[in-house]
């Protein structure tokens, strides 16, 4: 689903995509296969529609996708989409946006309770509450807003060029750990046209987390030993990003993040903040 759905909208894949899509909707990595289907309908050579339905199989990032008597099969991740794109061979100023559905029917755990109702954090040896299916929407946008040469040398399909970009995304189910997830950037597209495969970007990402699970967070640092402060519910990260091409397919993507209200959701269990 990494290569149809919520596209990054723009070329750091390393850090322009959405967590959301891979947190909440359960989305594997792009290194691993699952098993699914994709159907995609173009209205005219830049409108499309798409849906598909891709297996959601528990530790699959740590499978191959191969061992068919192994792999438990937990559920089904539905996708649509529907969205417009157009590129430097058809618009001076090219564009794309999407609109994208999700809906995971796998069971997930709940961000606060146990099975009998108490502090997931606080008990962390106890069974975790299951909670069945979640869903979520996605907006992502991007916009050539600028070239250098105006529009001038319409056969060049890597103009010197600035793209606007932007993606949002809300998750309605409380349960899950993501509520909105948002953020906007610019791109610096073949400032050398000797060179006109690289890009330079900056962006600004924002992210609010479900309360309960700011709350497990909380109960989870104190019984390892920390102060159980309030973790902030929003976090942002300002960047700056790159994308240099080295040669025969291969680029380098160096990015640098300055980080506000990090939380610990890799490392719930740990005293340090």
């Amino acid at each position: 689903p990494n290569r149809y759905y919520a596209l990054p909208p723009c070329q750091s894949s390393v850090s322009c995509f959405q967590d959301i899509l891979q947190i909440n909707a359960g989305v594997t990595s792009p290194l691993y296969s699952v098993w699914g289907g994709n159907v995609a309908y173009k209205l005219s050579p830049s409108d499309y529609i798409q849906a598909g339905a891709f297996s959601v199989t528990s530790g699959a990032n740590f499978l191959s996708g191969y061992d068919w008597s192994y792999e438990p099969l937990n559920g089904a991740l539905v996708l649509a989409e529907v969205g417009r794109a157009t590129t430097f061979a058809t618009d001076l100023y090219p564009g794309r946006v999407a609109l994208t559905g999700f809906y995971n029917t796998a069971d997930h755990e709940d961000n606060f309770r146990t099975v009998t109702g108490t502090s997931k954090g606080l008990n962390p040896g106890a069974p975790v509450l299951q909670k069945s299916g979640t869903s979520g929407v996605i907006l992502t946008a991007s916009q050539v807003v600028w070239r250098a040469d105006g529009g001038a040398d319409a056969a060049n399909p890597n103009p010197t060029s600035i793209q606007a970009y932007t993606s949002l995304a809300y998750a309605p189910d409380p349960t899950i750990p993501i509520r909105w997830n948002a953020f906007g950037g610019l791109t610096l597209q073949a400032p050398d046209q000797g060179r006109p495969l690289d890009r330079y970007g900056v962006k600004v990402n924002w992210q609010r987390i479900a309360p309960d699970y700011a709350q497990f967070l909380s109960d989870a640092n104190v019984i390892s030993g920390g102060t159980g402060a309030p973790y902030s519910r929003d976090k942002f990260v300002f960047e700056a990003n790159a994308h240099l091409a080295v040669g025969k397919g291969i680029f380098f993507e160096p990015v640098v993040q300055y980080l506000v209200n990090g939380n610990s959701y890799w490392n719930p269990y740990t005293a340090n903040r």
